[in-house]
């Protein structure tokens, strides 16, 4: 029997399997509506040294501006600074 992927949204992030249940468009979809929610104005991203991070970044890049935000990518960064950023 084939298993259902998992996605767990919690208040640290969104967790997932790369390529099964996070997915590019589930990403930017997800991005999407958080940019819708928050309206438009500048929104940081930053990401860490993990191979699926560029993958992450170009989704969750696409949904921000998709949604009229505009988007400042620190690119590879500690999370604390993108939350004292915030």
């Amino acid at each position: 029997m084939r298993a259902i992927p998992t996605l767990k949204i919690s208040i640290s992030g969104v967790r997932g399997v790369v390529g099964e249940s996070l997915t590019p468009t589930l990403l930017t979809r997800f991005a999407q509506a958080f940019g819708t929610y928050v309206g438009p104005g500048a929104i940081v991203i930053g990401r860490d040294t993990r191979t699926s991070g560029e993958m992450v970044r170009q989704a969750v890049v696409a949904g921000l501006l998709s949604s009229g935000c505009r988007v400042v990518d620190l690119d590879i960064c500690p999370v604390p600074t993108v939350q004292l950023l915030v």
